[in-house]
């Protein structure tokens, strides 16, 4: 059986129609390969999310934007997200717009801790962003803590100075600086003075100490003269002493 072109241009076309749908949903964050799960939330400001934007569970993404509509009064934005069907949300988790330092912009959802979680096309509890700025400031703050308190004491230790550097706390200062030189200089007058002291007496007693030395020395020679000297006379004495005493007529 002979296919005609007709019929071959028509089904490349229908082919092609089918491979556009898939990409285009696929680029939107829609796969019609993979199970998704869908949830809504609504904001005021999306602050200029758009679709594909990734959604993001502890700075994983689980899931992409889908589509984002509203009202004709534009009081209220719905953006409709696609999860993976393995992520369960609990009921009083909290999905927040947030922008990056890059200009990415993405859904975080903050999980609770219910035990219960949100059903397919059911709705999302949100919150206002603080802003990337905010964000940073947040990250900055402890940094700044510490600046301040360093600050402070550097102030506080500034204060103390202009109080010692006060015109009377001054006067004060110097006086006491004049009366310490002064004693200063008293305790050198009296150490010079301290030190002539006792080069002349060291050497008075230098001399003595010698004289001391010459008269032992002398003695020492004529100690055996003064020794025979001064006994004869006492033994003549002590011989006297001895004889009887006698009564002659």
């Amino acid at each position: 059986m002979k296919i005609s072109n007709e019929t071959k241009i028509g089904a490349l076309t229908a082919i092609a129609i089918t491979l556009l749908i898939l990409g285009f949903n696929f680029l939107k964050g829609k796969s019609f390969l993979v199970n998704t799960h869908t949830l809504y939330a609504k904001y005021s400001n999306v602050m200029g999310l758009a679709t594909s934007n990734p959604v993001m569970i502890n700075g994983m993404q689980v899931g992409t934007v889908y589509k984002i509509s509203t009202d004709k009064h534009m009081k209220e934005i719905l953006v409709n997200m696609t999860l993976t069907k393995d992520v369960n949300i609990p009921v009083n988790s909290i999905a927040i717009i947030q922008p990056s330092l890059l200009g990415t912009i993405s859904i975080n959802i903050k999980l609770g801790d219910a035990n219960t979680y949100i059903p397919q096309n059911g709705t999302i509890t949100t919150e206002p962003s603080s802003g990337i700025f905010n964000d940073v400031l947040s990250k900055v703050d402890p940094v700044l803590y510490q600046v301040t308190k360093a600050v402070t004491s550097i102030d506080s230790v500034l204060l103390a100075v202009n109080r010692i550097l006060d015109p009377n706390a001054k006067n004060n200062i110097s006086a006491t600086l004049e009366n310490l030189n002064k004693t200063t200089a008293n305790l050198i007058n009296a150490s010079a003075s301290l030190n002539v002291l006792l080069n002349t007496q060291t050497g008075a007693l230098a001399g003595t100490l010698n004289n001391l030395n010459s008269f032992t020395s002398n003695l020492d020679k004529n100690n055996g003269k003064i020794t025979i000297g001064n006994s004869r006379p006492a033994f003549k004495r002590y011989k006297t002493l001895q004889q009887p005493y006698c009564h002659c007529q």
